[in-house]
């Protein structure tokens, strides 16, 4: 016995949406510059890939220059409040992960790099300005190690290409 199942979506295209920004606070917790490119749209609702690099420290503990790296990588998913000919009001949820590394101490006292990766959920508001300057403002829950929660923000400042 064989059987098949075909499912289609009328109301669903694919998107040509693609952001860069700068974001203060969020996943990265210092700051980082994200790439975000939409995946898939159904009336209201988009999905959309980030990736990102950011940075949580510029030296170790000696002074020299050893710079904190981060990584936030997540999907986002927004939805569309309203879109008014100053621009478009939206809703968003995130989650994902934040690789990082970074230096600490050995047991010689010396700095040794780590790596660690935490997971993240964010939401907030976002508004596309017509010119396509794009705002977020969103409240962050970081789970480092996956479990320890830490409360966190963050703004974003960005360009949306269509």
């Amino acid at each position: 016995m064989n059987y098949q199942l075909y499912s289609q979506l009328d109301s669903s295209e694919k998107v040509r949406y693609q952001a860069l920004y700068l974001e203060i606070g969020g996943p990265s917790t210092i700051t980082s510059l994200n790439y975000e490119m939409g995946l898939f749209q159904y009336n209201r609702l988009k999905l959309n890939a980030r990736i990102g690099v950011g940075f949580t420290r510029l030296n170790d503990f000696y002074l020299n220059f050893n710079p904190d790296f981060t990584f936030p990588i997540g999907l986002n998913s927004t939805f569309l409040l309203s879109d008014k000919k100053k621009g478009t009001l939206s809703f968003e949820l995130m989650g994902g992960n934040t690789f990082s590394t970074f230096i600490r101490a050995n047991h010689n006292y010396q700095p040794e790099r780590e790596f660690d990766s935490h997971g993240y959920i964010s939401t907030g508001p976002s508004w596309i300005f017509t010119k396509g300057v794009y705002t977020r403002l969103s409240y962050c829950l970081l789970l480092e190690n996956y479990s320890t929660p830490f409360h966190w923000g963050g703004l974003s400042i960005g360009y949306i290409f269509k």
